[in-house]
């Protein structure tokens, strides 16, 4: 781990998170049921070429949004600023031992106009205003690279000796009858050690931080906001989530090309969000979202996914 003084830092890149629960996600699907869960952010890598896959065979999607961190700490006893806010919070101080967990909002570039954690915004309250997914933060409470590869491995080893049909790995078996049971996803070991938090407000610089307990919760704003309610581990937020395409609306083919005009403009041509001009030119709406999911993935480092739902 990297020492500066008492901080510590993880000692792996947020690819890392990113290709790791990619791997995973790709391995949750419900067959019986027609369901999985697909990346929708790299489109010429996976997708360009085989689109009637998504626009032939789909019957719906709901589309979310994760921006992978990795976290720093700080031991209860550091002069930070990240543990005097929690310290002094009032009316009640805010947990802060043994250590504390946090990362920072990522500063734009030069030739961008908007933050990322505001993209990140932008997105979630669109989506929530049709209830059509969600977008959030999604950091390991693992600072160890080691500690976090071996922790999927030992994940991965355990799917392989207990997967059966109807069945995804959980702490016991769950049998699944109809829609999808948020006990399942809930369940998951490995998705309770994300902690999934959605930006909660736009910001007019990158100079605050999110900080947390080890166990994920005790959220904190710095400038100093606590968040009682501001996280929840990834498989809770996953099956909450879900289950809203499940229980309710999911995009169509038909409405695909409207809700990604809608998710980048908003409800006022004030509020579009910068994208390449050819994914309004482009006449396959599904292809259109995969050249936004690749944009907002170039640009934004924000992973674009989707819970899709397929024909008969």
């Amino acid at each position: 781990m990297t020492r500066k003084g008492l901080r510590i830092d993880a000692n792996y890149v947020e690819d890392v998170v990113a290709i790791e629960i990619a791997a995973f996600l790709a391995r949750v699907s419900f067959p019986d049921l027609r369901f999985s869960i697909e990346p929708m952010s790299r489109a010429h890598e996976r997708w360009f070429g085989a689109d009637a896959r998504l626009s032939d065979s789909m019957a719906g999607f709901l589309p979310f949004y994760m921006q992978f961190k990795r976290p720093s700490a700080y031991p209860d006893t550091s002069a930070s600023r990240i543990i005097r806010d929690r310290t002094n919070f009032k009316p009640t101080p805010l947990q802060t031992s043994p250590r504390v967990l946090f990362f920072s909002l990522r500063n734009k570039k030069p030739e961008h106009h908007e933050y990322q954690h505001n993209v990140l915004y932008h997105l979630r309250q669109r989506l929530r205003s049709r209830q059509l997914g969600d977008a959030a933060y999604v950091c390991p409470l693992f600072l160890d690279r080691q500690a976090y590869i071996q922790h999927f491995h030992t994940v991965a080893l355990i799917q392989a000796l207990r997967l059966r049909p109807h069945h995804v790995l959980t702490t016991s078996p769950i049998t699944v009858f109809s829609g999808i049971s948020s006990k399942i996803l809930e369940d998951v070991p490995l998705l309770r050690e994300h902690s999934c938090i959605p930006p909660h407000a736009l910001v007019t610089s990158a100079k605050h931080s999110y900080s947390f307990t080890e166990s994920g919760d005790h959220v904190c704003f710095h400038s100093p906001k606590s968040l009682p309610e501001g996280s929840m581990a990834l498989g809770r937020w996953l099956a909450r989530m879900t289950g809203q395409g499940t229980q309710q609306h999911m995009v169509s083919g038909d409405e695909a090309r409207e809700a990604l005009y809608y998710l980048i403009k908003g409800e006022s041509d004030e509020e579009l969000l910068t994208h390449p001009r050819e994914v309004f030119e482009e006449r396959d709406p599904i292809a259109a979202w995969m050249m936004w999911g690749e944009h907002l993935l170039r640009e934004h480092s924000i992973e674009q996914y989707a819970l899709v739902q397929w024909k008969d």
